[in-house]
C-alpha cells in the first residue's frame, strides 16, 4: 500500500502508524532485544520527528530505552532516559518527566549508582497509570526495580516488602507482560538473597510467559534450571538451563544472562548439555573470552558474590 503512495507528509504519517503498531508485536514476537525491534522503532522516531508528531516521541524513547537497555548497552539507555526527562520538563509534561526518571533509575542500577538509582525510583513511584509506548504497567515495574535496588544496598527487609507490593499489584492487575516482568525480577531478587519460593516464582514466570513472551519464557526456564541446583537435579537443570538460555539468544538479549547460571556456577559448563549448547552472547562461556559489559554489571557481580556466600 505504501509504495503506491508518492514520498511525503501523508506516506509518511502513515508509515509512521505502521511502524509504531509493528514494534510490539516484533516485541512480544521476536524479542525486545531483536535487532528488527530497534531498527522499527528508530524508523518511527525519525518519522515522528519529520511530520511533527510530538505525541509520539516520548513512547517511541521509551522503546528505544528498553532496545539497549535489554541489550546491555546501559551507556545508550540512560542517555535516552535523560532525553525522556528533558522532553517532558520542556512540555511541563509529569508523566514524560517521571518515565524519564524511572528509566534513568533502573539504568544506573545496573551501572553500580545505586543511591542516584534509589532516589529517581523513589521520585516516579507517583506515576501509576498506563502510559503509551509502554508494554508493562509503570508502577508495579518501578516497585520491582527499587527491590532489587534495595537489594543491592543491603535493605533487605525492605526488598522483600515492596517485592510483595509489585507481585499482589501485577497479578490483581491481569495483565501478562507486566506479571512476567514482576515474575522476572521476583526471581532474580530470590536468587540473590536465596527467598524460599524461587523455584514457585520460575514456575509461575514460565506459566505466564507462554509462547506469546519468549524473552520471558528463556528466563524462566533458565531461572527454573538454576533454581534445581538446591534439590541436586543436575541433569535436569543442565537441561532447563541450556533451553532458556537458548530462547534467550534467539531473541538477542544480553541483559543478566551470566548469571542465569546462579548457584551452578562454572560448574554447569562440565556439563555434556550445557557443553554442546550454543551458549547467548554475554553468558559465562563467551564473556571469559570478550569481557562484555553484562559481565561487568554490579548486578551481575553481586548475584555470583551471593551464590557463593550461599553454598
Amino acid at each position: 500500500m505504501l509504495r503506491d503512495l508518492p514520498d511525503g507528509r501523508e506516506r509518511r504519517q502513515l508509515e509512521l502508524d505502521l511502524q509504531i503498531a509493528l514494534r510490539p508485536a516484533l516485541a512480544a514476537i521476536e524479542g525486545s532485544a531483536a535487532a528488527e525491534v530497534g531498527e522499527t522503532i528508530a524508523r518511527a522516531r525519525t518519522l515522528a520527528e519529520q511530520v511533527d508528531r510530538s505525541d509520539c516521541l516520548v513512547p517511541l524513547m521509551l522503546g528505544q530505552w528498553a532496545f539497549h537497555l535489554v541489550r546491555s548497552e546501559h551507556s545508550l539507555a540512560l542517555s535516552i532516559a535523560k532525553q525522556i526527562e528533558q522532553t517532558g520538563a520542556a512540555r511541563n509534561d509529569v508523566a514524560a518527566k517521571l518515565q524519564g526518571r524511572r528509566a534513568a533509575g533502573w539504568t544506573r542500577c545496573y551501572l553500580g549508582q545505586l543511591i542516584a538509582a534509589r532516589k529517581l525510583l523513589d521520585q516516579s513511584g507517583r506515576h501509576r497509570t498506563f502510559t503509551a509506548g509502554l508494554a508493562e504497567a509503570p508502577y508495579p515495574a518501578m516497585l520491582c526495580y527499587l527491590a532489587v535496588t534495595l537489594v543491592h544496598l543491603g535493605y533487605i527487609d525492605q526488598a522483600r516488602s515492596q517485592l510483595t507490593k509489585a507481585l499482589a499489584e501485577s497479578r490483581r492487575m491481569q495483565h501478562a507482560y507486566t506479571q512476567a516482568l514482576v515474575l522476572l525480577w521476583a526471581n532474580w531478587t530470590a536468587m540473590i538473597i536465596g527467598f524460599a519460593e524461587r523455584e514457585q516464582h520460575a514456575e509461575e514466570l514460565r506459566a505466564v510467559s507462554t509462547d506469546d513472551l519468549p524473552t520471558f519464557l528463556g528466563y524462566g526456564t533458565a531461572f527454573l534450571g538454576s533454581s534445581l541446583t538446591a534439590v541436586g537435579e543436575a541433569e535436569e537443570e543442565a537441561l532447563l538451563l541450556t533451553q532458556g538460555l537458548t530462547m534467550l539468544r534467539a531473541t538477542g538479549t544480553v541483559l543478566n544472562t551470566p548469571s542465569a547460571y546462579g548457584p551452578c556456577g562454572d560448574a554447569c559448563l562440565t556439563w555434556p548439555a550445557c557443553r554442546s549448547a550454543q551458549l547467548p552472547p554475554g553468558s559465562a562461556t563467551e564473556n571469559r573470552n570478550h569481557r562484555g559489559e553484562s559481565e561487568r554489571s554490579p548486578i551481575a557481580s553481586a548475584a555470583r558474590r551471593s551464590d557463593k556466600s550461599h553454598r
